[in-house]
């Protein structure tokens, strides 16, 4: 379980690490949690088992990782929304002005 929730804590960092770059690599963050998903699935059972590895510091730490990553998701979904949102306005735009030339 210590080695699962090592690569885990490895992984959530390279996650945050290519969430806070200015230029968001998708497909390098979906294999990141791909990687991330696979370890979780391997580990939940056993902590399902054992409930008393819920209470420890490690398995506490790796649900605050949780979160804060999840945060860090939605913060860079909504910034690809609204970009998107800006590009196509500037599409029926420059559609407007073209009608002109």
């Amino acid at each position: 379980m210590r080695n699962e929730l090592i690569e885990i804590s490895d992984t959530d960092q390279l996650i945050t690490q290519e969430l806070e770059k200015v230029d968001v690599n998708a497909e390098e963050i979906q294999r990141l949690v791909d990687i991330r998903e696979r370890l979780l699935l391997n580990l939940l059972p056993i902590v399902e088992s054992n409930p008393v590895l819920k209470q420890e510091a490690e398995w506490q730490n790796l649900l605050i990782r949780t979160k804060r990553i999840v945060e860090l998701m939605q913060t860079e979904t909504s910034n690809v929304g609204k970009e998107l949102h800006k590009f196509r306005y500037g599409q029926r735009s420059l559609q407007q002005y073209k009608k002109f030339i």
